[in-house]
């Protein structure tokens, strides 16, 4: 009975290490080959002098190449469909971690301060799960999926996909001439059906820990420039504790070392042709606002030269 026990022990210990050592041999892989701009910044790849961050408001609203003819800054737009702050913190605290060229770190504010329910695009994250950054994040989402992918030997395989497999064997790297940035084309206007007031969700939790990021950013000497990138002004109405949220954006500026830039009462706002969505400009509203801002933001600079 104590040998069957000891083998049995045995079995399921080389079965633990051999998926360890599987697990760990797709990771490398996937760290070597992954191509989305998300590996970007967990590979260490990138650093540019703005680093852009946010829902899809931010990724369909700030282009880096007019950005760059403004100011003369590089930039990258890493702004993701339904990702909210608790997600991309992790690629901000990781890329704080190797940084060297970065002056602004600009964060898209919508008006969701909830706490997110799911991870988006988890496949760009499971081979990095080992980075504190990126784990303490992920796991505040979805603990129990997370804790287990990252502690049970074999759990994360049954969480992988066709995608995972397919970026592992095919690495090419497509252009991207708009540096992460993503404009909606479409130019018809499809405005939510949402016609009734309504509140916005709002989590403490999220509020702290998104104020405790900008002072890990101020910290390092980079400037924070907070967001809220143009509305159409009849869907902001709607927003029942719209003066509330934006109050607490505000209340983290300090007009020295973090900003907090608000066009929601920008005059795009009174504009629908520039609007696919009440939330969403199209290309032509988003490069219009992305010279605005760019303005803006040399204005900061220059503010910044003349305090020191």
């Amino acid at each position: 009975m104590k040998n069957v026990l000891r083998y049995g022990i045995l079995f399921l210990a080389l079965l633990a290490g051999i998926l360890c050592l599987l697990q760990y041999t797709l990771d490398q892989l996937y760290k070597k080959r992954a191509t989305d701009k998300y590996a970007l910044v967990l590979n260490h790849k990138i650093d540019p002098d703005v680093m852009i961050y946010g829902p899809s408001s931010t990724l369909k609203h700030f282009s880096p190449p007019i950005i760059k003819e403004v100011t003369g800054y590089s930039s990258y737009n890493m702004g993701y469909d339904g990702m909210f702050f608790l997600q991309f913190n992790s690629l901000i605290k990781e890329h704080l971690t190797y940084e060297k060229n970065c002056k602004y770190v600009v964060i898209g504010c919508n008006m969701f301060m909830g706490k997110d329910y799911i991870v988006m695009t988890p496949k760009s994250f499971y081979a990095f799960l080992n980075e504190d950054n990126v784990y303490n994040s992920l796991v505040d989402i979805e603990p129990k999926k997370f804790l287990l992918a990252k502690y049970l030997p074999g759990y994360k395989m049954t969480l992988l996909n066709k995608a995972y497999y397919l970026s592992i064997l095919y690495s090419a790297h497509r252009p991207d001439p708009n540096n992460g940035y993503e404009p909606i084309l479409d130019t018809s206007h499809n405005f939510e059906t949402i016609t009734k007031p309504f509140r916005q969700p709002y989590d403490e939790y999220v509020y702290t820990t998104l104020k405790s990021t900008v002072n890990a950013i101020t910290a390092k000497g980079i400037k924070v420039v907070l967001v809220i990138s143009p509305i159409y002004d009849k869907g902001f109405q709607l927003i029942i504790n719209r003066d509330t949220i934006v109050s607490k954006y505000q209340a983290l500026a300090n007009n020295k070392d973090v900003f907090f830039l608000d066009y929601t009462k920008d005059t795009l706002c009174h504009h629908p042709e520039y609007f696919n969505t009440n939330s969403h400009m199209g290309i032509k509203g988003s490069e219009i606002f992305t010279r605005t801002f760019s303005r803006d933001l040399m204005k900061l600079s220059d503010t910044n030269t003349a305090h020191n």
